[in-house]
């Protein structure tokens, strides 16, 4: 009977053995599936980081582009008002052009 004990021993000795090798694989598969994630983890940060600094230049380009197309607006209204400045100094020049030619026919006419 003591034999018997003995074995018994030995065979659950030997199956708890078995056990925890399972363990230790099944832990070791765990920690390297926590370390991919881990990885995984850090690539989506530096992603991100990526991300924030190409939206913060994104965001300066627009910035700067809303400027521009202020600054082309104003430019555009100075060249609006010149445009009327001109048609008007144009138009008064045919009037006095037409105020002339009239003056130099009645001469003309006085003269012959």
């Amino acid at each position: 009977q003591l034999n018997l004990t003995v074995l018994e021993l030995d065979r659950k000795n030997k199956k708890h053995s078995e056990t925890l090798q399972t363990l230790g694989r099944i832990v070791s598969v765990l920690e390297s599936i926590s370390d991919s994630h881990e990885e995984t983890l850090r690539d989506q940060d530096t992603s991100l980081t990526s991300l924030k600094v190409e939206a913060t230049r994104t965001q300066r380009a627009i910035q700067n582009l809303t400027t521009s197309e202020n600054q082309l607006g104003n430019r555009l209204s100075r060249l609006r008002s010149t445009q009327i400045e001109h048609n008007s100094a144009i138009s008064r020049l045919s009037l006095q052009t037409s105020t002339v030619e009239t003056s130099l026919t009645e001469q003309f006419n006085t003269i012959a």
